[in-house]
């Protein structure tokens, strides 16, 4: 499933393969180069926490000056039905859980634990669940 070996939880990593026609396809697309919206409220505050914090390290944002290499690009994170590798369903509170241990719910994993507050995590969600 993967060309390179990624840690301990290498095995783990499962991938989810789509197949659409040609105009889903494109309509997908299309989608894909859509511009972040203007977020309000407490998403407006997640992207704070993340283009201020550690995030932009490994994490890229499309738009944004989050350019990170290292971690999964998190442009359309919202749109996605699982992260870590698909070992989680992509809900709010599965988001609230691995933003603050991530070694607790994918030992191994290379997303440190960054010692959030609950206000920061609420706020991360809030902001990774408006990339659509």
């Amino acid at each position: 499933q993967c060309s390179e070996f990624c840690g301990a939880q290498h095995g783990n990593m499962r991938f989810t393969v789509v197949v659409d026609t040609p105009a889903q396809f494109q309509t997908w697309l299309n989608q894909q180069e859509t511009a972040i919206p203007t977020l309000t409220g407490q998403a407006a505050q997640g992207e704070q926490d993340f283009l201020n914090g550690a995030c932009i390290g490994c994490h890229t944002v499309d738009g944004t000056k989050a350019q990170g290499k290292i971690g999964p690009n998190l442009t359309h994170f919202a749109s996605r039905t699982v992260f870590a590798g698909a070992v989680l369903t992509n809900t709010p509170a599965n988001l609230a859980e691995w933003l603050a241990d991530p070694q607790t719910v994918k030992p191994g994993t290379l997303m440190p634990n960054l010692h959030l507050t609950q206000d920061q995590i609420n706020n991360l969600v809030a902001f990774l669940e408006s990339l659509k």
